[in-house]
């Protein structure tokens, strides 16, 4: 039996504390409004959230899947239009909480996440592919969180684009 300590402050935990907000930020400034509370939230669901569950879905898929190309459709499935819009309801919750509390707004927040899912599944399938087969398995979580990263970006911009009033 070995004994291995596993502190709260550990490598992934770190990297979505820093990288996932790092990222959010450039989507801000592509939206033209820098939001502390923002920043702030980005980094809990990147350092808390995110660095739970995403490392625990990469090591199911390293542990279960043989063939390259499951294995990027479970990393693809993974970061679904529920994901996304999980992702949207809280940049949503730090910037315009009052939408959060009409419910005609959900399918509208749906739709866009489905939309911004599809509209980027071919670089999403790439870069997957290649986080779950180039990458070693200590470096994935921060693979994923730069790419998530480049997409916040893109979620920031379809948002504006695709999200209709």
């Amino acid at each position: 039996m070995t004994n291995t300590k596993v502190t709260f402050w550990h490598r992934d935990r770190l990297t979505g504390l820093i990288v996932y907000p790092l990222g959010d930020v450039l989507a801000q400034l592509i939206s033209g409004r820098i939001s502390v509370l923002r920043i702030f939230i980005m980094a809990l669901a990147g350092g808390i959230i995110y660095a739970w569950e995403i490392p625990k879905w990469f090591d199911w898929i390293r542990n279960n899947l043989q063939n390259p190309f499951a294995r990027a459709f479970a990393a693809v499935v993974y970061f679904n239009p529920l994901w996304i819009m999980r992702h949207f309801l809280l940049v949503i919750m730090a910037t315009e909480f009052h939408r959060l509390l009409v419910w005609d707004n959900y399918p509208v927040f749906f739709m866009t996440s489905v939309n911004s899912f599809f509209g980027a599944i071919l670089v999403s399938v790439f870069c997957n592919y290649a986080i779950q087969n180039w990458i070693t398995t200590e470096r994935r979580f921060m693979a994923s969180s730069i790419f998530s990263g480049f997409m916040a970006m893109y979620y920031a911009l379809s948002k504006v684009w695709l999200e209709r009033p």
